[in-house]
């Protein structure tokens, strides 16, 4: 049973870009962002929801591996 399956393709010029996940189950989920998630602005959301971790890790070098991953929190809410 295939769990998740990955398919990216990437070009310039897509004739209809956008980003899609689709969840096989009950229910099911088809989901579509036209136009897609632009890829600088998920890169840079990316680097400023690890910011914290990395101010508070130890020196020395780390892999990313061995990190948490990013995800945020509303600081608003306890």
């Amino acid at each position: 049973m295939t769990k998740i399956k990955l398919d990216l393709p990437m070009y310039l010029d897509a004739p209809l870009p956008h980003d899609a996940i689709v969840v096989k189950g009950r229910p099911g989920l088809n989901l579509v962002l036209d136009g897609g998630v632009a890829g600088s602005d998920a890169t840079v959301a990316a680097l400023i929801n690890i910011g914290p971790r990395l101010l508070a890790a130890a020196p020395g070098l780390r892999l990313r591996t061995g990190r948490a991953v990013p995800s945020w929190r509303n600081p608003a809410v306890a």
